[in-house]
């Protein structure tokens, strides 16, 4: 079974693997986080089409289980899989940490809040109270 074609696998599912550009794309948009001194805009496309295709890999996998004879193409799919996963965590982390760090100036600029994707709201609205009182006006 070639894994560049979408196959079933006792017709339960099929393998999708995650687009290398989205990689790629990902990979560049945490390099930018990191290295930009303002928040940037959240890469919500990229990140719902990566987290889509890593489900659908991830069925895939469980699919594998029950075959021995592809226990191979099993640990590969895995390891793939934490590879992205890694890879999302990373770029969250690194969006979250800007969010602590600069709680205060994003609340004030609704520029920069329009960055922001629905997840983090709720972070920057706990930074900005646990540093309610510690900002000199």
């Amino acid at each position: 079974m070639d894994p560049s074609q979408a196959s079933l696998v006792h017709g339960e599912s099929a393998f999708v693997p995650p687009p290398s550009g989205d990689i790629e794309l990902l990979i560049q948009a945490t390099l930018n986080e990191k290295n930009a001194p303002e928040i940037l805009q959240f890469k919500q496309d990229v990140v719902d089409r990566l987290q889509g295709a890593l489900s659908a890999q991830e069925e895939y996998e469980e699919a594998l289980e029950s075959d021995m004879s592809q226990e191979l193409r099993r640990m590969v799919l895995s390891l793939e899989n934490k590879r992205v996963r890694y890879l999302l965590k990373m770029y969250h982390r690194t969006r979250l940490q800007k969010i602590e760090k600069f709680a205060a100036s994003i609340v004030a600029d609704d520029q920069y809040k329009d960055r922001l994707s629905e997840g983090s709201l709720p972070e920057l609205a706990r930074q900005c109270s646990l540093h309610q009182g510690s900002y000199i006006p």
